[in-house]
């Protein structure tokens, strides 16, 4: 028989190639096995299951988010409905209608508008009103397979019964209803604490935007009804209660959870396109690099439990230590698709968690000064002069080794942070008319308007555009 001694050369190669691809996968399947083992003997929670036994639990007949699931959906569907189009997309809480500057009232059709939103959902109210006086609360979630596809509907839901609640505090201050007004912020902030436990980055971001929300109707309403001292003090001490809600670190945990749980899904039914976000980073050709996956998804849990790690330090030390792991991660190999895309978005989030602080304790600030102005017929003239009747101590700025800033002139009082930019651009906040500013500069904080300022008529506000 005569022997072809290229085609046999040929075969061993091939044998050999064959050989070295199961090596170099198993290396990389058993690299990440030994992190998943290193982290699991460290009482790290790499599961769906062992996050969710980390969150809050109420009995389900004093869970205000249970009383609130056929609420959301009823306002889900007014949203859809026509009656919402003509009416409540024109407003500046519910659509596209400008929003007059802080202190400044409404036009009286923007007013009219709200006031008929109102009474098309008068009953939708009236269950929030009576599950707010639920103790707490936490939305169940129905986890798919893969984790990382489920659906949180009551993320779009909730905040629509947020903002019917800021749209009753507001139609109420203007109609100089202070009780009522004071109600529905005391709701407001009620339900925003439903969401403080939420699993997962994307919800965590929602709940801060709720956050925002609460502080915007707070401040709102301040500025046009008077409340009392203790009303104030009570605001102010809610503020305060949730300056560390929502959980980063639990977020983060969750996030990890999810990303493991999916992955490790998705490889073993051999289905990644099943994870709608994978099958984007992943195309079929990085798939054949021996042990791509594997590497991809240890990268991806190793720096998800390095964030998770720094999620445990103050704000502010949090924050640099993201930054630092973000500098030496990168540059992420090409082959860890998943780690690569996913790495400056989940970083970044400890800047955006340090935002929602400071402008917290700014808002308490703010209404600690309103509080000295009732007594004083004055705004203070710093900080220190709130302590220790108003505030138990100097608020810090998250983005500064210091206390935050503090001004009060004819205008009204400001209360701000630096920033993430690190620059004092004078107190240039969100609130003030005067301002023009994109999503990442100027400063953090609140801003309350002197009396002589209040109950204007709404003036244009300045374009944010050109």
């Amino acid at each position: 028989m005569r022997r072809h001694p290229k085609l046999i050369l040929l075969a061993v190669i091939a044998v050999l190639l064959t050989g070295l691809w199961f090596l170099l996968d198993y290396h990389a399947k058993h690299r990440l096995n030994s992190l998943v083992a290193a982290l699991r003997a460290a009482g790290e929670p790499l599961s769906i299951r062992d996050v969710e036994r980390l969150r809050r639990s109420y009995p389900d007949d004093q869970n205000m988010a249970l009383s609130l699931i056929e609420p959301g959906r009823a306002i889900n569907d007014y949203e859809q409905s026509e009656s919402f189009k003509s009416r409540a997309a024109s407003t500046p809480i519910f659509g596209n209608g400008a929003t007059p500057a802080i202190g400044e009232r409404w036009p009286d059709e923007s007013l009219e508008l709200c006031r008929r939103v109102l009474d098309d959902n008068r009953s939708i109210l009236q269950a929030v009103h009576r599950a707010a006086r639920l103790p707490g609360g936490r939305y169940p979630v129905e986890w798919r397979e893969p984790s990382v596809n489920t659906l949180f509907p009551h993320m779009v839901r909730h905040p629509m019964l947020m903002k019917l609640l800021r749209c009753e505090a507001m139609v109420a201050a203007h109609d100089g209803r202070r009780d009522e007004a004071y109600r529905a912020l005391q709701d407001v902030l009620a339900l925003n604490d439903v969401l403080s436990d939420e699993l997962m980055l994307f919800a965590g971001l929602r709940a801060l935007a709720c956050h925002a929300l609460c502080l915007n109707a707070i401040l709102e309403t301040v500025s046009l009804t008077p409340l009392t001292d203790a009303q104030l003090a009570d605001l102010q001490s809610r503020i305060a209660s949730a300056e560390d809600r929502p959980s980063l670190r639990l977020a983060y945990l969750g996030e990890r959870a999810v990303m493991f749980e999916s992955l490790s899904w998705a490889y073993a039914m051999d289905d990644i396109a099943e994870i709608d976000f994978y099958c984007v980073a992943r195309s079929s050709a990085w798939r054949l690099l021996p042990g791509s996956m594997y590497l991809d998804q240890e990268a991806l849990l190793r720096i998800e439990s390095k964030l998770c790690d720094a999620a445990r330090l103050p704000l502010q030390q949090a924050v640099a230590q993201a930054t630092k792991i973000e500098q030496e991660s990168l540059p992420v190999p090409s082959y860890c698709r998943c780690a690569q895309m996913l790495l400056p978005s989940m970083a970044k989030a400890f800047t955006i968690w340090s935002r929602k602080l400071a402008t917290s304790r700014a808002a308490q600030a703010a209404l600690a000064a309103e509080r000295f102005r009732l007594v004083n017929g004055r705004w203070p003239t710093s900080l220190g002069q709130l302590q220790p009747e108003y505030l138990s101590e100097i608020p810090q700025d998250p983005f500064s080794e210091g206390p935050l800033k503090f001004a009060a002139d004819d205008r009204g009082v400001r209360i701000w942070s630096i920033g993430s930019d690190g620059v004092d651009d004078g107190g240039k906040v969100r609130q003030l008319e005067s301002v023009r500013r994109t999503k990442d500069d100027g400063d953090e904080g609140a801003f309350l308007p002197s009396v002589d300022r209040r109950n204007r008529p709404a003036r244009p506000r300045p374009s944010l555009s050109g």
